[in-house]
């Protein structure tokens, strides 16, 4: 028997205000680990929206659920984390954003992908590299989106990445709020004979208008 889900958008058709919370935030709240999550969402033990390929879970119904638990608490500040990271209602949508990144992987000639505030991908990767092809190396691109993701530094500029790989990200921003980032990987430099340092500014300048552009058409289930 499938569980129906509902959307962001329906989610949004009904006016709710709740706070939407991520997987690991559920998972830190219950006590236990992130594929128990997913399971009690995919069965329907969990109150859950899809947003895109991933899993939101209102604050109050999950509170109504499991009331001996204590209150969801607000996200405490940091100053080493981006304003807003992991407690969003607005959320990108996915299959705008993909289009969007499509053309501009294919028009840079570079490989782009959209993912959430924690790095996890929110939408396929556009014009992936042939090493990213190789299932025996998602697991290690993954942990680099992730770990990039909980990075301070914000500005768009290329490092040194998995797979010989060059990564940069921007954040999608709406309001004081991290929504996710746009990631771009250059081929690695041996298969350019030296990578091109203007084309990697270029692309490096590109990715906050790329992001601007995702988060104009984001949308925010709470409001009417």
């Amino acid at each position: 028997m499938t569980t129906s889900h509902p959307t962001a958008a329906e989610h949004k058709a009904h006016g709710t205000s709740s706070r939407l919370l991520t997987t690991p935030q559920v998972a830190e709240f219950l006590g236990v680990d992130r594929s128990t999550i997913y399971r009690m969402a995919a069965d329907g033990r969990l109150p859950a929206i899809k947003v895109g390929r991933q899993w939101r879970f209102p604050t109050d119904q999950i509170t109504q659920r499991f009331p001996s638990l204590p209150a969801v608490p607000p996200p405490p500040p940091s100053d080493d984390q981006p304003p807003q990271r992991l407690h969003t209602n607005t959320v990108i949508d996915t299959n705008a954003a993909t289009g969007i990144i499509q053309l501009a992987a294919e028009a840079l000639d570079a490989m782009i992908v959209i993912t959430d505030p924690d790095g996890l991908p929110l939408t396929d990767v556009a014009n992936p590299h042939p090493a990213a092809l190789d299932p025996t190396n998602h697991d290690t691109i993954l942990a680099t989106w992730q770990q990039m993701a909980h990075q301070p530094q914000m500005a768009a500029h290329f490092e040194q990445g998995p797979l010989g790989l060059l990564c940069a990200k921007s954040p999608i921003r709406h309001d004081t709020q991290t929504l996710g980032f746009v990631f771009a990987a250059e081929h690695p430099p041996d298969t350019r004979h030296g990578i091109d340092l203007n084309r990697q500014q270029s692309i490096a300048k590109l990715l906050p208008k790329i992001a601007q552009l995702i988060a104009a058409i984001a949308t925010t289930p709470d409001t009417p």
